[in-house]
């Protein structure tokens, strides 16, 4: 994650939480959230220059501090920018469907 992710990446959880890069991936050492499974059922990409948009609709399996181990139907809409070459996201928003 950390290689796919800009510094200054973003994150906002589909329960409104925002998280930086640094406080997400921490979390996710931690074992404070849990991704088991996901099962992507839509994809489409929109390339825009230097930039790109990146939406994907997935059942994830999560546990998390907040939460029981459960799954969630999610929509997440990424920005994705190249920068010196490399294609990293810059921000998500999550959205429970």
């Amino acid at each position: 994650m950390d290689e796919v992710l800009s510094d200054s990446f973003g994150l906002v959880h589909g329960n409104g939480t925002r998280q930086t890069k640094k406080e997400w991936i921490d979390m996710m050492e931690r074992m404070d959230i849990i991704y088991h499974t996901e099962k992507t059922g839509y994809l489409a990409i929109t390339p825009n220059g230097k930039t790109a948009q990146v939406i994907g609709q997935t059942l994830l399996d999560v546990t998390s501090t907040a939460h029981p181990r459960q799954p969630f139907n999610l929509q997440q809409t990424l920005t994705a920018e190249e920068v010196n070459g490399e294609w990293k996201f810059i921000k998500s928003l999550c959205k429970i469907l």
